[in-house]
């Protein structure tokens, strides 16, 4: 119920979520993978966080603010793995 939600307490959610991405984006290091080196846990935390942003959250252009993860991104969604677990919305029954 829109009337119920608070808008002050959305926006700063909003600004936790935009200050890690600013970090993330600040701490990749250029490179096919997030850390520079092989494939890790840290590519697929990053690219689940950022699929997810995608599902949920689509009005934030979260790519205009990390282009350095755009890439990452990019190249991890090239992968088999990546590509078989694509994210998608769930339907939601309401309670009536």
């Amino acid at each position: 119920m829109p009337q119920l939600q608070n808008r002050d307490w959305i926006a700063r959610q909003q600004a936790k979520i935009e200050a890690g991405v600013a970090e993330v984006e600040r701490r990749h290091v250029r490179g096919p993978c997030y850390e520079g080196g092989n494939f890790g846990l840290a590519d697929i935390a990053v690219g689940c966080m950022l699929g997810y942003l995608d599902l949920r959250m689509p009005e934030f252009a979260w790519r205009d603010h990390a282009p350095g993860l755009d890439l990452l991104f990019t190249a991890l969604s090239q992968r088999a793995s990546f590509r078989a677990t694509v994210p998608v919305a769930q339907a939601i029954a309401s309670v009536a």
